[in-house]
């Protein structure tokens, strides 16, 4: 490949790969921005009280080569009916039905093309009516190569149900990637990528869309589109920063969505249902990131001399909707408290920041990484992150935890 081709991800296209240039011009579509007329929530820069809430363990599932069932890389995890839990092999492409005691109950999915195959697992979710659907994907700032941005959606025997597309029609945009996906209460939300090919150029679309459970018929709530400039030859995270990525987005029981749109401000945007809404606004000062973690954003980029990561976080993390209504946005550079993985200022419904949160797992390590179901469980995908082999490796597992009813006053 020539040095033309410095570029943000390998795309599939007749058959070849295309690498794609930088963007210099960050575009707004007409959809977004529109929330800058919706009343504003000035929120406090300090948080204040902060509680601490311990996790207790309900089970864990053993997933390392000795275990009973072959297990690859768990990616993904969500809720059942009947306090069961749906868990995601994104190496093998299956999903596993674990019971409420962590025992696994079935094991269906597979790798391929075909109806009812599963490829590029990456986000999944089940329905009232028994229906669960796995989406194709891929982490932030790359582009899974033929992505369609396909749900397969399947029965209760696990067989063909529909096929949705969660990031676009086919044929609007050659390769697409599902980024981000939750579902609460038959409300489905996705965040998506994609490239647009135009006679006058390409450009790169981030859509945050609701998907209607029963037609799979999308709508788009927020939008931003790059135009991708061939003649510069860096590769800027501040350009192709994805808001809606990485855990930004989230969907409540009801239908009210929050979400970052943007990266160098603290903003967060509370949609309601039939839209309209209000805007949580907080004065902000950049924290500088680890070289540690400068480094993975570089490698995220492509790791090469003309990828450029920012020096600061961005100014909102993960964004969580709880049962009860409440709002959790996580304060990135905020080191939690000994014993504490993760810090959350926590909202009311009308957006007043009631307190900080930090959540205290049994034997932590910094491996971890935490899921927060939509049903308000936790999940930690532990080991997955880490070599299975050698002196002091860690076994993967899943465990499945909830907030120990002493210390939540939810």
């Amino acid at each position: 490949m020539s040095r033309l081709n410095r570029t943000r991800s390998k795309v599939l296209l007749s058959s070849a790969i295309v690498l794609l240039v930088s963007a210099s011009v960050v575009a707004n579509c007409p959809e977004g921005g529109h929330w800058a007329e919706w009343p504003t929530v000035e929120v406090p820069r300090e948080s204040s009280p902060v509680e601490t809430l311990s996790l207790d363990i309900l089970w864990s599932l053993d997933c390392g080569a000795d275990a009973e069932q072959l297990i690859g890389r768990i990616v993904a995890v969500a809720p059942a009916a009947s306090c069961k839990t749906l868990l995601l092999d994104g190496q093998l492409d299956q999903v596993l039905v674990v019971s409420p005691a962590g025992e696994i109950l079935r094991v269906f999915g597979r790798a391929g093309e075909g109806p009812g195959d599963l490829p590029g697992s990456y986000r999944l979710f089940e329905l009232h009516d028994g229906r669960i659907g796995v989406c194709g994907g891929a982490p932030a700032m790359t582009v899974q190569i033929g992505g369609t941005g396909k749900i397969v959606l399947l029965d209760r025997a696990a067989q063909p149900a529909g096929l949705w597309y969660g990031a676009g029609d086919p044929g609007s945009m050659p390769v697409v990637s599902i980024r981000e996906l939750r579902c609460s209460n038959d409300h489905v939300l996705t965040s998506s990528n994609g490239m647009i090919i135009k006679q006058e150029g390409m450009s790169d679309k981030q859509e945050l869309s609701i998907v209607d459970s029963v037609s799979g018929n999308r709508s788009i709530i927020d939008c931003r589109e790059i135009v991708l400039d061939p003649s510069e030859s860096q590769l800027k995270e501040e350009s192709y920063f994805e808001p809606f990525a990485n855990g930004r987005c989230d969907i409540s029981s009801s239908g009210r969505v929050a979400y970052a749109p943007l990266r160098n401000r603290w903003l967060v945007v509370v949609r309601d249902i039939g839209g309209g809404g209000i805007v949580l606004d907080r004065e902000w000062s950049p924290v500088r990131r680890t070289e540690e973690k400068k480094e993975a954003v570089w490698n995220a980029l492509g790791g090469t001399d003309d990828c450029v990561a920012m020096d600061h976080e961005p100014a909102v993390g993960r964004i969580r909707r709880r049962p009860d209504g409440k709002l959790w946005v996580e304060p990135l550079g905020i080191n939690p408290g000994d014993g504490a993985i993760v810090c959350f200022d926590e909202f009311s419904h009308s957006g007043e920041l009631l307190r900080r949160v930090q959540v205290e797992i049994p034997n932590a390590s910094g491996d971890d990484e935490l899921k927060i179901l939509e049903d308000g469980r936790f999940a930690v995908l532990r080991g997955f992150g880490s070599s299975t082999d050698g002196i002091g490796s860690v076994t993967p597992q899943v465990l499945l935890a909830v907030i120990e009813r002493h210390a939540d006053s939810d």
